[in-house]
């Protein structure tokens, strides 16, 4: 099997050092065989009172599927969502996800990944997850991209001082094996208002087939190698801010 470490030869020196961050949303998701019942109206009492102190709120939607060929079908989807600091756990049949709009630091973010194993490990029943993956969309706004806070060897040809007055600019760079794998996608975000763009570096970091007593320490892996991607993608002055210089 090969380390989801390997795929990323750079090793940060930043990691829990950094006091700021520019976190838009992170994501946890795990994916596992199907639990029929987390396609009912209601969610097993278990996980609902495992949970609901943290997550009060709940609501039920659907995921629409446009499969082709064959018939539209669509998914039942419930959302749990706490009352402060803009955490949600959606559960579909196959996957749930944890995600936070606020995000402020790792390890609160782990205790809620252990919270949620902890709470639906009986209901999904397996010995194994088929995936478990984290993401993390950054957005830079400090300044403009090229002075100095973004990595040059990102942002290529709006680098070069040849192109005046660029409207789109993305990359995407996927690593991937048959076990595990990380997906860099990254570009300018021109928003109305703003004398100059934002920066965009969404990553995204999976390993497949990983035991249940094992879930954590992967999530552990698997975010080491998002930071490691992360921090490479910054320039200096992104280092600088995010250990409280600016």
């Amino acid at each position: 099997m090969t380390d989801i470490a390997d795929l990323c030869l750079h090793r940060s020196n930043y990691i829990d050092r950094f006091k700021k961050n520019f976190v838009k949303s992170a994501l946890c998701e795990l994916r596992f065989p199907t639990v029929l019942e987390f396609g009912e109206p209601k969610l097993p009492p278990s996980i609902i009172k495992a949970l609901r102190k943290s997550y009060p709120n709940a609501e039920i939607g659907s995921e629409v599927n446009l499969g082709a060929p064959g018939p539209i079908s669509s998914n039942m989807v419930h959302v749990m969502r706490s009352q402060k600091g803009g955490w949600a756990i959606s559960f579909k049949q196959s996957a749930l996800t944890l995600e936070v709009q606020s995000y402020t630091g790792y390890p609160e973010f782990r205790r809620r990944i252990q919270q949620v194993i902890d709470a639906t490990t009986a209901a999904i029943d397996s010995d194994f997850l088929t995936r478990v993956g984290l993401r993390f969309v950054n957005v830079i706004d400090q300044g403009p991209p090229t002075d100095g806070w973004v990595n040059p060897a990102l942002l290529g040809p709006i680098d070069a001082g040849v192109f005046k007055m660029v409207a789109e600019y993305s990359g995407r760079l996927a690593s991937l094996t048959e076990d595990n794998g990380f997906l860099l996608q990254h570009g300018l975000r021109i928003e109305g208002g703003r004398d100059h763009p934002s920066y965009v570096l969404d990553v995204d970091a999976f390993s497949n087939n990983v035991t249940v007593d094992k879930t954590l320490e992967e999530v552990d892996a698997l975010h080491s190698q998002v930071f490691n991607v992360f921090e490479w993608a910054l320039g200096e002055r992104s280092r600088e801010y995010l250990q409280g210089a600016e």
